[in-house]
């Protein structure tokens, strides 16, 4: 593929080019590194793209020599035998042109990856950050043998699999300090770039081209390593070392329960707290208000680490090395991701699950019909036998010594 330079400036980090995207919530070098101002002039490859079901959205397209056409927002194949079909069929446009027809490009981008990004209403999910962004763009780069900066472009959907939103605010000033912002910066460091797909990037040129010698889009399957160890031991070690985060070694027992806000409440967490702390030091925990960083510090020091399904249970994942992960979950709820935390958690290091079994603990929210917001007085004495069998695993064992065998040493 021949190109020649429209300038002489290679767009890198320190460039100040911050205005000419619009996101002052990136730093100029995270979103602009790799990215460079080219023209085409002679003959080019003609486009490659082939696709295999992905993780989400289901098509995972790699793709060579391609233009996202700014005027139509769609991705431009360049390939009269190409077949596209495919990939159109999801949340991405992907339209087919012959050869010749391909443009002078205002920017060109080496190599990038291009996925969902989970927000809606003004927020995020800290659960679907990790799964269906941070998990499957981290095996990318795991897997890459080159040296070449990669740009990550996250987009947002306005529905679900059917439509980009290109207005959304995800990446503007206001989020600067979003824990949703941080894991993207932490996922790029400083050797990556992030350009958002959304209307800024098209705004800048209007009826322009921004061409791709190379281009991920969607997101690879997780089948192969969602479960596998040796892929979240990687992951986590990856994630805290570009947090600065160091890892835990507690020298006595702590468990530790997650307090929630809103939605799925554990209403008598208080009395839990008081029933196991007469046989192990217990405290509740709250991420609500924490930076990425602050919460994967704050789980350094737990030997067992108790949440109510959702997204701060997420936080699982960070816990030292043989510390029990402890999901709950509330009474008859059939809409839940339950079965996926605990293999996404249960791949770290020991894992236990309880649900409620009793009606009278429920406490519905109307409306709900799959009773998956519910709020729950978890059944205490069912609570301290979970905790009591969490303390004889893992890296408890050696911490923990049974009130009847403490008795019996006297």
């Amino acid at each position: 593929m021949e190109y020649t330079r429209k300038t002489t400036v290679i767009l890198l980090i320190g460039l100040c080019l911050a205005a000419v995207y619009g996101h002052p919530s990136l730093e100029a070098g995270q979103r602009l590194l790799g990215v460079r101002e080219w023209r085409f002039d002679g003959e080019v490859d003609e486009s490659t793209v082939s696709c295999v079901h992905g993780h989400y959205p289901p098509p995972f397209c790699t793709a060579t020599n391609v233009a996202l056409k700014h005027d139509t927002k769609h991705f431009i194949v360049y390939s009269k035998d190409a077949d596209v079909e495919f990939a159109n069929q999801y949340l991405f446009r992907v339209s087919a042109e012959p050869r010749d027809n391909f443009p002078e490009c205002h920017q060109t981008i080496e190599e990038a990856y291009v996925f969902t990004f989970y927000f809606y209403h003004g927020h995020s999910n800290y659960f679907h950050l990790h799964k269906d962004t941070l998990f499957p763009i981290f095996l990318l780069l795991r897997q890459r043998t080159s040296d070449t900066p990669v740009v990550l472009m996250p987009v947002v959907e306005l529905r679900r699999m059917a439509e980009v939103d290109w207005d959304s605010g995800a990446f503007s000033e206001k989020h600067l300090d979003k824990y949703f912002i941080q894991t993207l910066k932490t996922l790029a460091g400083t050797d990556n770039a992030i350009l958002p797909l959304d209307s800024d990037l098209i705004k800048a040129s209007p009826h322009g081209h921004t061409c791709f010698r190379k281009a991920f889009i969607g997101a690879p399957s997780l089948r192969s390593v969602e479960r596998s160890p040796s892929f979240m031991s990687d992951f986590v070690e990856f994630m805290m070392a570009r947090l600065d985060v160091q890892p835990g070694h507690p020298g006595t027992p702590l468990v530790g329960i997650i307090k929630r806000a809103g939605r799925r409440k554990i209403l008598n967490e208080d009395e839990l707290v008081t029933a196991c702390s007469r046989f192990v030091q217990t405290e509740l925990v709250e991420f609500s208000g924490m930076s990425v960083r602050e919460q994967v510090s704050a789980v350094q020091k737990y030997t067992v680490l108790v949440g109510m399904n959702g997204a701060g249970f997420m936080n699982a994942i960070y816990l030292p090395k043989g510390a029990v992960s402890i999901q709950l979950a509330p009474y008859n709820a059939t809409q839940l991701n339950v079965k996926e935390f605990g293999e996404i958690v249960g791949s770290r290091g020991p894992y236990l699950f309880w649900r409620n079994e009793h009606s009278d603990l429920t406490r519905p929210v109307p409306g709900d019909v799959f009773n998956s917001q519910a709020n729950t007085l978890v059944h205490v004495s069912e609570f301290e036998a979970l905790v009591q069998q969490a303390l004889a695993l893992g890296v408890n064992k050696d911490l923990w010594t049974p009130e009847s065998e403490r008795k019996t040493e006297l």
